[in-house]
């Protein structure tokens, strides 16, 4: 079948397609300065306009492979992924600030009704969206002194935008929100029984359980808040709508209950209140949530009581303060990127930033830390089951206090679930038969897959990955379970079809002043090269110019001490790129990969069998190699490249040497794997060799020698 398009270089010196007929070609509504003739192929091209060469080979594919040309232009771009598919789990952050903030100022213990330094009182009045920054809110608090004499200023409040982030300060954020210690409308703690008022701010009835029909009631006498004896029944007439006999004053602190409280009371009832066990730290029914808006106004409150430390008067006469209030927007700013909450946005690809955006944490400020959580809290609770997914938490020291949400928080502040929601676990496929921490761990490496260039969607899908087809973070691979020499646990052979099909680019921006007049768009640039004083990192092409900065766009083929891994928690490291007829068949089939059949068994995640065998555990193919059949295992597996590049790291690491600097990087299996098969790194074993640190010296030996590498026959 033709073609109908051959290559062309477009006016910024760019790689392209054209799709206009022959003998339209440069003319009319086609710009591109030269296109490929009858014939010549892709590599003589682009090698005949000076388009690196040796970049260009990882685009292309043998006639064999059945892929067609593909070039960078090509990667997806996953903002309208990544909008439809994050679900926003907190809706509060481009709204209820004017409330939110006079409520955070009431209840602070350096305010009274609103009352702060010198007599000032401040409240917030309205609030919207700046109109010269979509990324702003714009809040106008008010100023009274005790003279009666009123001022206005405005500061400003990140916005929300419609896939979840937050831009300050020129970069991306995510807002985590934070479970609370209690529950919301109803407390129970040692025996006794607290019902909140609307604020959830403090206990409006008191009941211990030990069998008495006594309680306590909150009511304000002469501008102070005390508690009155009462019986728990009249309060059970009075919340359901009977005659009671309670004193006015009672009635009317009690009109303050919580709705979530009157909710929740209704539904247990007063023989439920006598018997209701203990609050379960870990059960989310009811749990309350600290949401954007929460966070934002605390920050705010703390800062205008800073404020109130340390006002004065400028001028008497025009009763001026000296409010700054950037000052105060600029403050904002800075808690909130300072604080755990608040994280950079994870967008290396669609699943990295819906897990972002769906989690929620134990940790936060003025709650527990990782360090002094309960072990409980680690545990997953039977309140989890269809709001969380508990196999899509954070590893480490955070694991089990970060989780995902299946679900939002509701508008009363408390968790609502919601089976639309997509997590981790719906990219997993036939996640039953996976051990559970081998399903975390697949999670993790889904998120830190980054998109190829041969990129495929996967032939066994879930629901996940049926909202995200065309994201290319991974190629269908034939693969043979077997042993062979380089297959070990960790360790893969690959075939030279497989390393084009996984090849990725990675882009890096620099700061670049005195950008020289001739640089182009589409230049190529080489590793170690300076422009205007800034020396370039990694080889690759220029991408963009824009203003001071210049982003140089690399393209990196599948190679030995690169990371793969599988849907199930399956990974591994390339000791070995081989010529594609030195392959085992599958089913007379070409296979791509060779992974170990023992890493399955050690490590219980046998979603990846049922995957190769379409679902039948116990099929069996026929696998010829090295002139011998065997029965064994083998079939398609959608595989992902890991954001782990060896040829990148051993690069970064080696520019950063200068000869009064030790070497400190961690060498691990993928370094090691590439040291022991590529003579280019030797170099960077010299500079380690004739380090001063006699200890590193000695462990890096040990440790190199266990992979055959000998630092006495570098020289």
């Amino acid at each position: 079948m033709t073609k109908d398009w051959v290559w062309a270089i477009d006016e910024n010196g760019k790689p392209c397609k054209c799709t206009a007929k022959p003998e339209n070609r440069g003319k009319r509504n086609c710009k591109h300065r030269f296109h490929a003739a009858v014939g010549e192929s892709q590599k003589d091209f682009f090698k005949k306009y000076g388009l690196a060469a040796d970049t260009q080979q990882a685009f292309e594919v043998d006639e064999d492979n059945k892929l067609p040309d593909i070039t960078v232009e090509d990667l997806p771009d996953y903002k309208d992924m990544i909008k439809s598919l994050v679900h926003i789990t907190d809706d509060s952050a481009n709204n209820g600030y004017v409330d939110s903030i006079n409520k955070m100022i009431n209840h602070t213990a350096f305010t009274r009704s609103g009352v702060m330094f010198d007599g000032v009182k401040a409240e917030a009045v309205s609030e919207c969206q700046d109109p010269d920054d979509e990324n702003l809110t714009l809040v106008k608090m008010r100023f009274e002194d005790e003279d009666g004499h009123v001022f206005e200023r405005e500061f400003s409040i990140p916005r929300m935008n419609e896939d979840g982030e937050f831009i300050i300060n020129g970069k991306n954020y995510r807002f985590i929100p934070s479970l609370e210690k209690s529950k919301l409308g109803i407390n129970v703690n040692n025996g006794t029984v607290f019902i909140k008022d609307s604020d959830e701010n403090k206990a409006l009835i008191k009941y211990s359980q030990d069998g008495s029909d006594n309680c306590k009631i909150v009511v304000n006498k002469d501008g102070k808040s005390v508690y009155e004896d009462a019986s728990m029944t009249e309060v059970d007439n009075f919340i359901n709508g009977r005659e009671c006999n309670l004193t006015e004053k009672q009635k009317e602190s009690l009109s303050n209950l919580s709705p979530i409280a009157i909710e929740r009371y209704k539904s247990i009832g007063l023989d439920g209140i006598k018997n209701l066990p203990e609050d379960d730290i870990n059960d989310l029914e009811y749990r309350g949530v600290s949401n954007y808006r929460d966070r934002v106004s605390y920050t705010i409150s703390k800062n205008l009581i800073s404020m109130s430390n340390n006002m004065t008067r400028l001028n008497k006469a025009g009763r001026e303060y000296n409010f700054n209030m950037k000052n105060m927007s600029d403050n904002i700013r800075k808690d909130l990127v300072s604080a755990s909450y608040m994280q950079l946005s994870d967008n290396l690809n669609p699943i990295a930033a819906m897990s972002q955006s769906q989690k929620m944490s134990w940790v936060s400020e003025g709650n527990w830390t990782k360090d002094t959580a309960y072990e409980s809290l680690r545990r997953v609770h039977p309140s989890y089951y269809g709001l969380v997914d508990p196999a899509d938490t954070s590893l480490g020291g955070k694991v089990g206090l970060s989780i995902a949400v299946k679900g939002h928080i509701g508008k009363d502040g408390y968790l609502v679930k919601d089976d639309n929601v997509i997590t981790g676990s719906d990219f997993i496929p036939y996640a039953e038969h996976c051990d559970p921490n081998r399903a975390s761990m697949a999670i993790n490496q889904m998120r830190e897959a980054c998109p190829l260039i041969g990129g495929e969607d996967p032939k066994v899908s879930t629901k996940g990955w049926d909202k995200i087809k065309g994201a290319k973070l991974g190629v269908n691979l034939t693969t043979a379970y077997i042993t062979e020499k380089g297959v070990w646990e960790d360790a893969v052979i690959i075939s030279e079809s497989a390393a084009k099909k996984m090849a990725t680019v990675q882009a890096r921006k620099y700061d670049v002043k005195n950008i020289p007049s001739d640089l182009k768009v589409g230049q190529e640039i080489r590793r170690g090269e300076r422009i205007g004083g800034t020396e370039i990192k990694y080889p690759g092409k220029v991408k963009s110019i824009d203003g001071d900065n210049v982003t140089i766009e690399s393209v990196y083929a599948m190679g030995v001490g690169d990371k793969l891994a599988g849907r199930a928690g399956n990974k591994g490291v390339v000791s070995r790129v081989v010529p594609d007829k030195d392959m085992p068949k599958v089913n007379g089939k070409q296979a791509d990969i060779i992974m170990s059949p023992i890493g399955v068994a050690g490590r219980s995640n046998l979603g990846q069998i049922y995957e190769v065998n379409g679902g039948d555990f116990n099929k069996k193919s026929v696998i010829e190699y090295n002139g011998r059949t065997i029965e064994a295992t083998g079939g398609d597996q959608f595989i992902m490249r890991i954001n782990q590049i060896a040829e990148k790291k051993m690069l970064s690491n080696h520019n950063n040497m200068t000869p009064d600097k030790e070497y400190k990087s961690r060498l691990g299996e993928m370094e090691h794997i590439v040291m022991s098969t590529n003579e280019d790194r030797l170099k960077i074993l010299d500079y380690i060799k004739h380090q001063e640190s006699s200890d590193a010296d000695n462990k890096l030996k040990a440790t190199l020698h266990a992979v055959g590498v000998d630092l006495k026959a570098i020289n």
